[in-house]
């Protein structure tokens, strides 16, 4: 039988108190019944919770009796999102990847033509840092 995977979906809430935890589990359970009913899954093993906030007492979370991997950041549409909620650690990695297209030029293009290497530098290095 195929039972297709619910892909991204996002959960969020807060849980400052052991109550709203526990409501926070109960929700996730639901939303797994609920999935169960119509027939599709969730692959548990790529489920995970970022906790944020200095006072968060990061409770780990579950599904059908498999508890979620915690991460520190994780990305989402092209954005890397950091439990501090800081964009420090998604610019890295902006100007990381572009500079890696940067090198990627400088390595291939033998011809360092002005318009050439403008027209490079719009298409593949500037769509990544807008």
């Amino acid at each position: 039988m195929y039972a297709p995977a619910l892909d991204d979906t996002k959960v969020f809430g807060k849980a400052a108190t052991p109550t709203d935890r526990l409501q926070l589990q109960l929700d996730l359970n639901k939303l797994c019944r609920r999935a169960d009913e119509r027939q599709m899954k969730f692959n548990v093993s790529k489920c995970k919770v970022m906790h944020t906030g200095p006072s968060n007492n990061n409770y780990l979370y579950s599904m059908n009796g498999q508890t979620w991997n915690e991460v520190a950041e994780h990305k989402d549409l092209g954005i890397t999102i950091s439990s501090d909620l800081k964009v420090a650690n998604h610019c890295q990695h902006v100007c990381s990847k572009a500079n890696r297209m940067l090198g990627l030029i400088k390595c291939t293009i033998k011809l360092k033509n002005i318009s050439v290497m403008v027209q490079l530098y719009k298409s593949l290095v500037w769509n990544i840092v807008h």
